[in-house]
């Protein structure tokens, strides 16, 4: 409720600033332990870890996969790693300007994110086969008549 109208959330009694507050505490509390998990699974913790590179990776992800899922991100991250695998086996020290190229293309063609594009295409499909199925039903119940 906060997410979609926060006034809305507040008129009706709630103290969305705790509720801010809960969700911020949460996902502090789950990088820190992710953090903690990749420093004790690589057995070393240093700064390039919190470079730019590692940034504009998860801002990758993401956008590719689509904001506003919980599947988007993951299904984001999963296809930013297996397009730079298969790039980087065929173009070599080229890969980055392809993969730069592609991503150019998933944004035009995919402007939500893959889930994002994906939801909106399914209703729109949803909504065509209702047209349909209402033309269908005005034709079978006219020519009962």
């Amino acid at each position: 409720a906060i997410r979609e109208n926060e006034a809305r959330a507040r008129m009706l009694g709630y103290n969305t600033f705790i509720y801010k507050l809960i969700a911020i505490t949460i996902s502090g509390v789950m990088a820190a332990l992710a953090g903690g998990m990749n420093a004790l699974w690589n057995l070393n913790a240093n700064t390039s870890m919190l470079g730019v590179n590692t940034t504009i990776n998860a801002l990758l992800m993401t956008i590719i996969g689509g904001v506003g899922s919980l599947i988007g991100p993951m299904l984001g991250a999963g296809v930013l790693q297996l397009l730079g695998y298969w790039l980087n086996a065929a173009f070599g020290p080229r890969w980055p300007l392809i993969f730069g190229a592609v991503y150019i293309l998933i944004v035009l063609f995919f402007p939500y994110g893959l889930v994002g594009t994906w939801k909106q295409r399914g209703s729109d499909l949803r909504a065509l086969w209702g047209q349909r199925v209402a033309a269908l039903r005005r034709l079978t119940v006219g020519s009962r008549q």
